[in-house]
Order: structure tokens, then C-alpha cells, then sequence
């Protein structure tokens, strides 16, 4: 009997010292949890959207890199995960909206060589693909899927598609005429099994319905930044533009140094 009391003692001590490591684990597991909420939430969704939107317009690489330029903003640990305002994160709509009207002038400054330097035409294409980013956000971020799908459901009308709902009207966000949009994570529509994307609508849910608004939001800026090339450019704008979709451009290897560094 004495034989067995060591290693009773032994496994003893083992179990109590699996318990604190379990203990410890999830303690981390919880602090990592915490320490990336306010990072963005992305999957494949900003390549898939870009592609469906720009495909028709870009060359294959011009487009490659406004999607890793996308992309690049909900990397692992990054600054710009973590910003806000890159994502509509939060309420504060103005912040997101004053970056993208940044993003776009860079664009149109960049544009001005675009078409004789392949540098800076790499340099528009990628704050094109910043400003892509933000402004895809904003339908899987905010509960605007969620206020229109309820204004359809009361509205009169016999049109209850939900793919027939309008883009944003951005002037109105702008002067603060929507006080019923918010941005949280718990209306974050990324994940089409997350618990607000899986949502049903109709004949689809909400992760479909952000993700087409998004693609015809796509569309929609980079139409937007034509026309401001057009009128900032006017004599050199086709060629412009020409080489911005179709002129090869400079791989970037490291697009979080870029666009400060020349890489």
C-alpha cells in the first residue's frame, strides 16, 4: 500500500499543475481576444469584391495590386487594422469619411504622372485600393443593410428585392443626417455565419447584401475618381487613365512600407 502513495502524490501534483496551465491559457486566450477586437474583420471578402467590381476595367496585375493595397489594410496586428476609421469601426463617421477624401486626393495627385511614371502610377493604384477599402466597410460595418431591409419591409411597395437597395447617400452621412446609422462589432456582417451576416432577408442574408452593395459601391468610387481625373487633368487624362488600367507598374513587394518608401 505504501508503494502506492508517492505516485498517487505524483499524479496529484501533475493534475493541479494541468489545471493552472489550462487556467493560464485561457486567461491568454482571452487577453489576445481583447487585444485584437478593435482590429478589423476582413477574409476574403475585400479581393472577391474589387475583382467582381474592377475586373472588366483593370489589367490583371494594375488590379492585383488595388486588391493587396485592400487587403493590406486588416492585416494581423497592424496599424492600420487597429485605426477606426479606415473601417467605419465606429460612430464617428466624419473621421472615415475625411479618410477617404484623403486617400481620393492622393489618388488624383499621384495621377497627374501616372502615365509617364510607373512609380507614382503604382502610387495611385494603391491609395485606390485604401480608399476602396474604407468605403466597402461601411455596408458590412453599420447597420445600414439592417434600416433599409426595415424600410422595405414597411415600405408599401411590391419591389421587396434585396438587392435592388440604394447606395449610401454620402452627403447626407456627411452632414450628419442619418442619426439612426451606428458601427459596432456586433453588427459586423463580414462572416456569412457570423451571427448578424447569416441573418436572412428574402432570398439571401445580410453578408450577401453588404457584399453586393459593396461591389456597386466599388464601382461607384472608382467612376468617381475618373471623373475627378477628367476635370483635374482634362488635355491628359485619357492617357491618364489608360495607363492607370492598362500600363504595367512596379510589383511592391512590401505594402506596408509603401508608399513612403520607394521600394
Amino acid at each position: 500500500m505504501l508503494d502506492l502513495i508517492e505516485p498517487l502524490k505524483w499524479i496529484s501534483h501533475l493534475s493541479k499543475n494541468f489545471l493552472v496551465l489550462a487556467i493560464a491559457a485561457f486567461a491568454f486566450g482571452i487577453f489576445i481576444g481583447s487585444a485584437r477586437a478593435d482590429e478589423a474583420s476582413c477574409g476574403p471578402m475585400h479581393e472577391e469584391i474589387t475583382h467582381d467590381a474592377l475586373a472588366a476595367t483593370f489589367n490583371a496585375a494594375n488590379l492585383n495590386l488595388v486588391q493587396r493595397a485592400c487587403e493590406s489594410q486588416c492585416k494581423p496586428g497592424s496599424e492600420a487594422a487597429s485605426e477606426s476609421r479606415r473601417h467605419f469601426g465606429d460612430e464617428n463617421f466624419s473621421k472615415s469619411l475625411a479618410y477617404m477624401d484623403r486617400q481620393k486626393r492622393l489618388i488624383i495627385d499621384f495621377s497627374a504622372s501616372a502615365d509617364t511614371d510607373p512609380m507614382d502610377r503604382a502610387r495611385a493604384l494603391y491609395h485606390l485600393g485604401l480608399l476602396l477599402h474604407t468605403a466597402q466597410d461601411f455596408y458590412s460595418h453599420t447597420n445600414y443593410v439592417e434600416l433599409a431591409a426595415a424600410q422595405m419591409k414597411e415600405s408599401h411597395s411590391a419591389n421587396k428585392d434585396p438587392y435592388s437597395m440604394e447606395l449610401v447617400d454620402w452627403t447626407k452621412l456627411a452632414s450628419n443626417k442619418t442619426n439612426a446609422l451606428q458601427s459596432s462589432h456586433e453588427l459586423y456582417k463580414d462572416d456569412p455565419n457570423g451571427t448578424q451576416g447569416k441573418i436572412a432577408y428574402g432570398n439571401s442574408c445580410y453578408f450577401k447584401i453588404a457584399k453586393e452593395l459593396a461591389v456597386k459601391e466599388t464601382l461607384r468610387q472608382w467612376n468617381s475618381v475618373e471623373a475627378l481625373i477628367k476635370l483635374r487633368h482634362a488635355a491628359r487624362a485619357n492617357a491618364i487613365l489608360t495607363a492607370m488600367k492598362e500600363a504595367s507598374c512596379p510589383y511592391i513587394k512590401d505594402l506596408d512600407k509603401f508608399p513612403e518608401e520607394d521600394l
